[in-house]
């Protein structure tokens, strides 16, 4: 189950025992290394751990001409889904999507878009997230997963991954090496702490505890941004979801990424997450000249009881969590 903590009944509480069931506090993994939670629950429903559900929204859109004004965007991709995650042991996560829904607008991408997409997304298959005091070190993923599927895994857990170490620091910027699924990038990092006034971080299901020398109050948010020097990391090639999913796409065809920040909120009750990047979509002869502009953000909805136990992963290998 994972608790952090431990909670004993009373004498009382033991003769009710057999008659009533226990609603209380406990504490559970939420992020390893990083994040609790704090829930209000009856302990039997609670056989199987906690599951943490998440609401994944992918938006990318073309700028028509390269250009910046927001009226020239042009929808080239969008995806929903849940991600689903429970924690195995103290490092580990267990995931899997569930409801996932995407779609490729053919007048966006020309030539490089599907005929069709109904394939282009993953299913329930489970996988995990392995960390370290730093983020994510790597995954587990089945062996014949396909490699674009496991691309977007990468993109998509990538906004749970914190990716530089930032135990005891105060508010501030510094510059690091940051690992996330882009690779290993210097890093521009800013950590702000401020007041949680708004009701948008205000929710009584459960609550958000900061682990191992991660400073953050009570009734207070704690923002983390991250912008990444592209120029000076070593990455492989990324196009949402990743070349390999496009049938279409053209072998003279390379992707640049030109800008990449990710920026992650936690407060009392609230996870949210997102990464921006912005890359560019080029022909050898330079006669097609697109700039994509791909927002991927995951927020924390709800802690709840599984019935099931956590799935097995059949025929597992590790994979590197960067492209």
């Amino acid at each position: 189950m994972l608790v952090i903590g431990t909670y004993k009944r009373s004498e009382r509480e033991e003769l009710k025992c057999s008659c009533i069931a226990y609603v209380i506090m406990i504490t559970l993994l939420l992020l390893p290394f990083f994040l609790a939670s704090r829930i209000s629950v009856d302990i039997e429903s609670l056989l199987h751990g906690p599951e943490y559900t998440y609401r994944v929204e992918i938006i990318t859109v073309k700028k028509a001409g390269g250009q910046p004004c927001a009226s020239t965007d042009i929808k080239a991709f969008d995806a929903v889904s849940t991600l689903k995650c429970r924690p195995r042991v103290p490092d580990t996560l267990n995931c899997r999507f569930e409801a996932a829904k995407m779609q490729i607008y053919e007048e966006a991408l020309y030539e490089l878009a599907r005929e069709t997409v109904e394939d282009l997304w993953m299913d329930d298959e489970p996988f995990e997230i392995i960390f370290d005091k730093n983020g994510i070190k790597n995954l587990i993923v089945t062996k014949h997963m396909k490699p674009w599927i496991i691309d977007m895994i990468r993109s998509i857990v990538n906004q749970l991954n914190i990716g530089v170490d930032i135990r005891n620091k105060q508010d501030g910027i510094f510059t690091t090496i940051e690992r996330s699924f882009l690779g290993e990038c210097p890093a521009k990092i800013e950590l702000y702490h401020g007041l949680s006034y708004d009701n948008q971080w205000k929710d009584e299901k459960f609550e958000i505890i900061p682990m191992n020398g991660i400073n953050k109050v009570t009734s207070e948010f704690f923002r983390i941004e991250k912008r990444r020097n592209i120029n000076d990391c070593e990455h492989g090639v990324y196009f949402f979801a990743s070349k390999s999913a496009y049938t279409n796409f053209p072998r003279d065809v390379t992707v640049t990424i030109k800008s990449s920040t990710s920026r992650i909120i936690i407060s009392d009750s609230n996870y949210t997450s997102y990464t921006v990047n912005e890359f560019l979509v080029t022909n050898k002869a330079k006669t097609r000249n697109f700039t994509f502009h791909e927002k991927i953000n995951l927020n924390l909805e709800t802690i709840s009881a599984p019935i099931n136990d956590i799935p097995l992963i059949p025929d597992a290998t590790s994979v590197s969590f960067m492209i």
